[in-house]
Formats: structure tokens, C-alpha cells, sequence
């Protein structure tokens, strides 16, 4: 199931984490310690401070199923600070090991994962799974992946008439994305058709870095 409308995007990945723990892995007391501990790995594709409001939640979650991190469950988290390379590099590594279960935040460390394994489940949480390839169906996505997505495209005509609320007479908007986002293309289609449907010129600048906001910015002015 990748899209969930009745379960916040947290509670749906710690609550299919447990459910895909191995079998027999149901928290118990500190007893049978030789056993290997169901193993959980997380490979974030920004930085922890940016992600820190589900990376957190989600190991509270653990906690409140009973899993207790060196007790019952081992987990670790990795970030591959905003590098394909680098998520490429984790994913292998983490797969290599053999983790149980892998939770992929972000588009570009999904795709690191599903090129790395097909076999060990893997819960994704990014914008858009199916424009992006990571699956063929939203409902069926098949494999080993599931999660959730953000669904954000499709509300890309309920922003703009947002902006013509807040401004009547609205004709020029910009659109800034990131080049190297899987899913800034997608936002701009859907952002472009909205913005031709309601007669509003759009202005797209997909930049590689922060080092180019500026002239990003400045040609915003200009136009």
C-alpha cells in the first residue's frame, strides 16, 4: 500500500517495520541473548538535522511496539549528506551485512537501496514512487518495496490558486528546484499544466546548489 490517506507517514513505516520483522522476533524480556537481534537500518539521503522530525518519532515508535534498541532490536542510522555516491556506497554496505529490514528517506536513497537488494524489504518514504521508477503501481508496487508517498505533484493547481488568493492579478510565478531531485521535474510538469490551465506565466530555474540561489533570485527579479 503507497498511499495512505488515514495514517500519518510515521506511524504507516514504524507500523510496517515491526510487522516486517523476523518472524519471532515479537519483543520479549532480556532472555535468549545469543540470538541474533533482528537487525534495522535506516539510510537517510539528507542530513540528520533535516530529517530529524522522522528519524526521532521513528525510534519512539520502536519503543512503544516494546523493541528496545540493544535489547530486543538493533537499529542504525545513516546519512549520505545529500550524495548519490555516498547513499550508493551505505546502501551496498548495509545490504552486505544483511540487515533485516531497510527504511530509505528521500527519493535518491530509495533508489540506492532497490539497486542494491530485491530481496531484503525496504519501506520508502519519498514524493513521488511511480514517476520517479521505484515502482510500477502505486497499488500493486510488487518487489520488495512499500511506504508511503507524498502525493505532492497533484496539488501542484491548488497552490497556485493559493497564490492568487493571497495576491489577485497573479500572472508571473517561479518555480525553484533542485536538478539533481529525481522529483523536481515531475512537481515542475504538473506545476507547469496548473499554471497554463489558469492563464499564469511560470518562470522554472532548477539549480545545482545552494551557491546558485543567488543568481536563481536575481533572475526572479529580472523577469
Amino acid at each position: 500500500m503507497m498511499s495512505i490517506r488515514s495514517m500519518r507517514r510515521r506511524e504507516f513505516i514504524i507500523l510496517s517495520a515491526v510487522g516486517a520483522l523476523p518472524f519471532g522476533s515479537h519483543p520479549v524480556s532480556a532472555q535468549r541473548t545469543e540470538q541474533r537481534l533482528p537487525q534495522v537500518g535506516m539510510l537517510d539521503f539528507f542530513p540528520s538535522a533535516i530529517s530529524a522530525d522522522v528519524v526521532e518519532p521513528f525510534r519512539e515508535g520502536l519503543r512503544n511496539f516494546g523493541y528496545v534498541e540493544g535489547r530486543n532490536i538493533y537499529f542504525e542510522y545513516h546519512s549520505a549528506e545529500e550524495r548519490t555516491d555516498l547513499a550508493a556506497t551505505l546502501a551496498a554496505d548495509m545490504v552486505r551485512r544483511r540487515l533485516d529490514i531497510i527504511v530509505a528517506l528521500a527519493t535518491p536513497a530509495a533508489h540506492a537501496v532497490k539497486s542494491a537488494t530485491t530481496t531484503i524489504p525496504v519501506l520508502i518514504s519519498v514524493a513521488d514512487p511511480l514517476a520517479t521508477g521505484l515502482v510500477a503501481s502505486l497499488a500493486r508496487p510488487g518487489g520488495n518495496l512499500t511506504g508511503v508517498s507524498g502525493t505532492g505533484p497533484d496539488l501542484a493547481a491548488k497552490r497556485l490558486q493559493f497564490l492568487r488568493d493571497l495576491r489577485p492579478g497573479l500572472a508571473r510565478i517561479a518555480f525553484l528546484g533542485a536538478a539533481y531531485d529525481p522529483n523536481a521535474r515531475t512537481f515542475l510538469n504538473q506545476t507547469q499544466a496548473a499554471a497554463d490551465s489558469i492563464r499564469v506565466r511560470l518562470q522554472s530555474l532548477l539549480v545545482t546548489g545552494p551557491e546558485e540561489f543567488e543568481s536563481a533570485f536575481a533572475a526572479m527579479v529580472t523577469e
